[in-house]
This record gives C-alpha cells, structure tokens and sequence, in this order.
C-alpha cells in the first residue's frame, strides 16, 4: 500500500501535463520560397506549415522591404496542415536582394504566432544592342501599280522580348519574340524615318534608326497613249475640250497632284489628281503659232509623268508688241489692225470714205438745196457705209470699236471741209444748225455745233471702247 499513494500521484502529473498540451497551440512553417515563375521583380511566394487541432485557421501576411503594400489572407488549417500562395507579388530589389517577410497568426489564439524572412538575391539583366539593321533593295512589284520592295534585316546582340518596326509610312508592325527579317513594299520614298525597336523588361527601349538613301521609288508612269489628248480642239486664239478618260488606272498613291501647261508660258493652279479624267480645258492664246500643250502628273509634289501634244493656233489676229519694248507689253495694237492684210485696210479706207460722202451729201442737200441728185447721193453714201461694215466686221473680224474710229475719222473730215475750209459751200453759205455758233455761258466761249457734235462723238466713242475693253 506503501506505493499506492506514489502511482497516484504520478498517474496525476501525466494526465496534467498531457492535457496541458492538448491546450497548447503549435505553429511551424515547413517551406517558404519565391518562384520568378513571372517576370522578376514579381515572384509568386508560396508557404506550406502545420498546426496542432487547436487552430481552424491562420492569418496569413506578407510584405515586401522594398513595397509598403501588405497582402493578408485568411487560410483554412486541413488535418493539422495549411498552405498558400501569393501570386504575382511586386518587390523591387533592395541593393542586391529581395526581401520577404511572412507573420503567420493563429485565429483561434492570438498569442500563438510566427515571423519568418526570405531574402531573394535580385536578377542580372543583360540589356541586348542593336549592331545594325540591313537594309536590301529588291526589285518593283506589282503588274500595274508598283511598289518598291526592301527586306529589313536586324544584327542584335543578346535576347529580347519584344519588337517594333515603324517604316516611316505610317505603318507600324509590333510583336512578340525575335525578329530575323521583313519585307515592306514602298509606294513613296517615306515621309518619316524608318526604325527598328527592342523590348526587354528592366532594359530601356532600344531604338534604331534605318538609312534608305540609296532608295528610290519605282516610276509607275501611265503608258504614251493612255491619255487621250485628241478631244482638244483650236479655234482662231481659242483652245477648248478636255483631257480624255486614262485607258489604265495609275497609283493615286503616288501621283496626288496634275498641272496643266499650254506652252506659251502659262499653266494651271495644281489639280487633285481625282480631277484628270475628262478635265475641262479653255485657253486663249496670245497669237498664231505652235505651242506645246503637256499635263504633267506629280510625285510628291515634283513632276514625274508628261503627256504632251502639239497644239497649232492659226488666224489669231492677235499681234505681240516687240518683248525688248519695255514700255509697251500690251499684246494687241488697237491702231496698227491695218498692217495686217492690205485688202482690209482698202475696205477700212473706202469706209471711211463712204463715212465722208454720206456727211457732205447730207450738209449739201440741207444748206446748199441742190437737186435731189444730192439725197440720192447721200443714199448710195449710206448703204456703201453699211455694206462695207458688215463686210470688215464678217471678213476682216475688225471689232465695234475699230469701226466707230472710222465714223469718227469721217465726221472730222466732215467738219472741216463743210464748216471750216466752206469748200462745199462755194455757191451758197451753210445756214444749217449744224455750221451754227454756240456759246458756253460757263467757259466763255462759242464753238460751231459741227465741233461741239465731234467731241461729243469721240467722249461717247471712248467711254465705249473702254468699257467694252475693260468686260473682255
């Protein structure tokens, strides 16, 4: 009975202490480890641990050194065992290492927790180059519109992510992975600079720029006869018509613009090249001649492309003054019509003759009361007048204008022989209204009607002609 007591008492400690610990919680982390499975500086962090019966889960938190952002989860313990992972966690290098720091805490029991740190030594990035980029000029493409084609081939040291080519036209071509070589096809040289660029995560981008001086751009000029230029059609000074339908299309993204040029040192405003088919044309020459009528087409603003077709231009009756007479430039002589052709210039004087024999006719068989020898006179005067206008204005094209110089240079003449010289007068004076004195209160003078009739004439003739000059 001695040793009853004895076994009591240590049959007590052993229950104690054995419940003690059933009560006790218990943490331990087995493996704590970053993956770079992404792109380092961003780690997946995973953890793995156990736990005794007394803790249904775990709080979990992670923080990186380098980023004040915390991330905490709440993770379930299963048969004595939890485990997690943060995924895709940023955590910029320290110096020359990463460092995480894990707080696992038990839910059930606050006082029973674990702190442990991983220390994660930072990547050596080896940033690639761009030795070169080849640039082979091949041959021009295409059956109607073409284009030049280069193949760009890169020389890079070390590897890359990604990369970009910008031709310059406005085309750009961006991928993944390495690029060994791509063909691009050129309609036009270029308007910005081509370059080849390369990405790699923790590197800058490298950029390089690409020399195409040696390229030029294929000349895709229409064929000689697809422009039809025969609907063009002269008449005296006149051109007029329009620039036939192309029988083959060309690259509108080549030729933009068109001008037109008559040859005779005139040409158009630049024309969008939409515009070509069927353009209209009128153009007044300066004078008979031959003159050169070409429609050039143009690449990036310069000409490129010439249709031309010779134009003639006869029976103008238009007269250039002399180009070393710096004081006349005007390209019609309005008194030198005359010189032309001398059968003209006969009719033009026998107009004004009949102009002549129509006024002293008229002054005779009014003051002098001859006959009516001298109506029937002024008669033939009148209609020889008439006949003899219409033939110089149908025949010899002269103009209103040159025909009222020729009344006016008559009715002169009529004053002067009937009123001045009283040539015609001899056998009786000239009492008609139109010898007669007339005064000008406000100047202060008299002056005979004839005069004051041929001022009149010629005021009224050249406020005629200018006006009509001034409309053409």
């Amino acid at each position: 009975m001695k040793y009853t007591s004895l076994l009591l008492l240590v049959f007590l400690h052993l229950t104690t202490t054995l419940v003690g610990q059933k009560n006790t919680c218990n943490l331990s982390l087995s493996t704590f480890r970053a993956d770079n499975n992404s792109v380092p500086p961003n780690y997946d962090i995973s953890i793995t641990g156990s736990t005794n019966a007394i803790c249904k889960n775990v709080n979990v938190t992670l923080q990186c050194q380098g980023n004040p952002t915390i991330h905490g989860e709440s993770v379930p313990v299963t048969n004595g065992t939890f485990r997690y992972t943060f995924p895709y966690i940023n955590c910029p290098c320290n110096g020359a290492s990463s460092n995480f720091t894990i707080d696992i805490e038990c839910a059930d029991d606050k006082t029973c927790k674990i702190s442990r740190t991983l220390e994660i030594p930072c990547p050596v990035i080896k940033c690639p180059s761009i030795t070169n980029v080849n640039a082979t000029i091949g041959a021009c493409v295409g059956l109607r519109c073409k284009k030049q084609s280069i193949t760009f081939t890169p020389i890079v040291s070390g590897s890359y992510d990604s990369y970009s080519w910008n031709f310059g036209d406005g085309i750009i071509v961006t991928n993944m992975g390495v690029s060994t070589s791509i063909v691009h096809e050129y309609s036009h040289f270029p308007e910005g600079e081509p370059t080849f660029t390369i990405f790699k995560n923790g590197c800058i981008p490298i950029i390089h720029p690409i020399d195409l001086q040696q390229f030029q751009p294929c000349d895709d000029c229409p064929d000689e006869n697809s422009i039809n230029l025969s609907q063009l059609l002269s008449n005296k000074c006149n051109l007029t018509g329009s620039i036939g339908t192309i029988g083959t299309r060309f690259c509108e993204e080549q030729y933009t613009t068109f001008i037109i040029n008559y040859g005779d040192n005139s040409q158009s405003e630049s024309h969008n090249i939409s515009q070509l088919n069927n353009f209209p044309i009128s153009h007044d020459y300066p004078n008979d001649g031959e003159f050169l009528f070409t429609v050039q087409l143009l690449k990036n603003g310069e000409e490129s492309c010439v249709f031309s077709k010779p134009i003639t231009i006869s029976d103008c009756k238009k007269v250039i003054i002399d180009d070393d007479d710096d004081d006349d430039d005007d390209s019609s002589c309005f008194f030198c019509f005359c010189t032309d052709n001398i059968i003209c210039c006969i009719l033009y004087a026998l107009f004004i003759a009949s102009i002549i024999a129509m006024g002293i006719s008229l002054i005779i068989a009014l003051c002098v009361k001859v006959s009516t020898k001298a109506w029937i006179a002024f008669g033939i005067a009148v209609a020889l007048a008439i006949g003899l206008g219409i033939a110089l204005s149908l025949i010899c094209d002269y103009s209103i204008c040159q025909l009222l110089l020729g009344i006016g240079i008559g009715s002169a003449i009529n004053w002067a022989i009937v009123c001045e010289t009283n040539a015609v007068t001899l056998f009786a004076p000239c009492t008609s209204w139109f010898c007669q004195m007339s005064r000008f209160s406000i100047l202060g003078f008299r002056m005979k009607n004839s005069l004051i009739v041929n001022i009149l004439l010629y005021i009224l003739l050249a406020i005629f002609c200018g006006i009509s000059q001034f409309l053409i």
